[in-house]
């Protein structure tokens, strides 16, 4: 098992600088809260960054994001996509859009996988 360093996160202030960086669109979302919400997002990509098999933890992350957001409970990380998206720049709706269809993609496969393996092990 190779030994794996964590990166540590970037401050929210330090991010300004370097190419491209917007912070979150506002969405009515008050500042404490959308620091988290980046801080949560700095620590998963860090998390997952270190080692592949962590990318679990960015789904947590953004599943988290979601729910926060939403008024009602929803059913999954599919059911987010729109709260989600309301807290993204206008102008990177598509990017976010392709980047989210990947992530979910991702996500119900790693899901469904580990869900037959159970049930194939346990018959």
């Amino acid at each position: 098992m190779m030994a794996t360093t964590m990166k540590t996160p970037i401050p929210i202030e330090d991010r300004t600088s370097g190419s491209g960086y917007r912070p979150m669109a506002h969405a009515g979302i008050p500042e404490l809260l959308r620091r988290r919400f980046c801080e949560d997002l700095a620590l998963a990509r860090s998390l997952a960054a270190a080692d592949s098999e962590a990318f679990d933890r960015i789904i947590t992350a953004v599943e988290g994001i979601g729910s926060r957001l939403s008024t009602k409970r929803g059913n999954g990380l599919g059911s987010y996509r729109d709260n989600l998206l309301s807290c993204v720049h206008e102008s990177d709706a598509s990017e976010f859009g392709r980047i989210f269809d990947i992530v979910l993609e991702g996500r119900n496969y790693a899901i469904h996988t580990g869900a037959a393996a159970r049930h194939l092990t346990t018959n």
